[in-house]
């Protein structure tokens, strides 16, 4: 088991729960940071402040630490998905990605994509599905992808690039889906719908973390591996469990839906997890209704 990480866009969502989960175990990280460290207490973490820049000296102190696992999982200015900021966000990783590559530590590479990386968003998605080259995120994501496989094969890197579907949990940006629903049913404000009938994949984030935690000791052949539930679910059955949890009529809801898709369309998105499963050795996960449960407490 590799037993020394360095992790990018650790005060995000993702890393922030891969930081808990590493509490207690013996597992040292070297962490990037911008602007605020995260307030996660153990000794066995190490903070940089750096951007995906890296200058001679956090080079060194990274090279000298000798990561042998790297978790790729910076994003700048997410939900900003414009054409500018895509190729800023492509350059700076491309740019980290054959640095990083070349440290002779490094065994393996770990990124984290995008179930927005395919090209059609229904049916029960495949790792080898058609991709969307068209719009500037996931094209960007599906770029970077060859750009990473490209780099770890010439180094004899091992390479899992995560494509997540839709993630909730604790630490999520407040403006979406799940915690927008949750303080707007707590304060008895109206709740706007998008599409109340179309069913999504949604995994909690403790699983995600598992997954990526999973790689430390798992050997694996690099490729593109789906991170969801397998399960989908509706905005209006979210709705409901949450207001069950709360002990609130569902019926007594302030509801105002908008545009509805078309019926007669298939109207579900969720991961084929057979390979990811298999691979990783992980086949349970957190129910949304426990998911919910522990975020509501």
């Amino acid at each position: 088991m590799y037993k020394k990480i360095l992790i990018t866009g650790a005060t995000g969502f993702i890393g922030k729960e891969i930081l808990t989960q590493i509490k207690g175990k013996n597992i040292s990280a070297i962490c990037l940071y911008r602007n605020k460290k995260n307030n996660i207490k153990n000794k066995n973490i190490t903070w940089i402040k750096s951007s995906l820049t890296l200058s001679k000296k956090s080079l060194k102190i990274i090279s000298t630490f000798a990561p042998e696992v790297v978790f790729h999982l910076a994003w700048d200015k997410i939900p900003n998905f414009n054409r500018k900021n895509c190729f800023q966000n492509f350059w700076l990783t491309s740019r980290f990605l054959s640095v990083i590559s070349k440290i002779d530590s490094v065994k393996k590479i770990i990124i984290s994509g995008s179930c927005f990386e395919y090209y059609s968003k229904s049916g029960k998605k495949k790792e080898n599905a058609k991709l969307n080259f068209v719009d500037n995120f996931p094209s960007t994501k599906n770029i970077l992808y060859k750009l990473a496989l490209f780099l770890c094969k010439k180094k004899g890197i091992k390479l899992a690039w995560f494509r997540i579907f839709y993630a909730y949990g604790k630490h999520q940006r407040k403006d979406s889906l799940i915690p927008y629903m949750i303080k707007s049913i707590k304060n008895k404000k109206n709740i706007y719908i998008n599409n109340p009938n179309l069913k999504l994949d949604y995994i909690n984030i403790e699983d995600i973390a598992k997954f990526f935690l999973k790689t430390l000791s798992i050997n694996f052949n690099s490729g593109v591996f789906n991170l969801g539930s397998g399960k989908s679910y509706t905005p209006i059955t979210i709705l409901k469990k949450i207001s069950y949890i709360l002990g609130l009529n569902y019926e007594k809801l302030k509801l105002n839906y908008f545009k509805e898709i078309d019926k007669n369309m298939f109207n579900s998105f969720e991961a084929c997890m057979n390979k990811t499963s298999q691979t990783f050795k992980i086949k349970k996960f957190k129910t949304l209704n426990n998911g919910l449960k522990k975020l509501l407490k």
